[in-house]
């Protein structure tokens, strides 16, 4: 009867030490998982920096864009040498890069927004 006592006794500490060692595999995997999504998480943060950097740059361009429209508006009236059709053509040009810098800040908001929604679902 000692055997069959013994027996389980060792069949129940095999059991456990199976037990202990899949739980172990498992909070070993858990941990990978969580250093895994820490680091998604972490160039998510950097690509979402950099679109602000960008954005930030892009809003800078506008500015300039929108100061130099002014000036060129300013230049056209008080020019008296140049031809209307002349300072009408560089207004366009400058209205024009003033609307694509537009749009391009617009794409970055919405990539900006974007990465922003994934980073807070990570």
């Amino acid at each position: 009867m000692r055997r069959g006592t013994e027996a389980m006794d060792d069949s129940l500490a095999q059991l456990a030490a199976r037990q202990i060692e899949g739980e172990r595999l498992e909070k070993r995997n858990l941990v990978y998982e969580v250093e895994r999504r820490d680091s998604i998480i972490g160039a998510l943060r950097e690509d979402l920096k950099a679109k602000e950097a960008a954005i930030h740059s892009l809003t800078q361009r506008l500015d300039r864009a929108s100061e130099a429209l002014y000036a060129a508006q300013c230049q056209v009236e008080l020019s008296q040498t140049q031809s209307r059709e002349d300072a009408e053509q560089r207004v366009q040009l400058v209205q024009s890069e003033l609307t694509a810098s537009k749009a391009h800040a617009a794409a970055l908001s919405q990539r900006f927004a974007i990465a922003e929604q994934q980073l807070t679902k990570k």
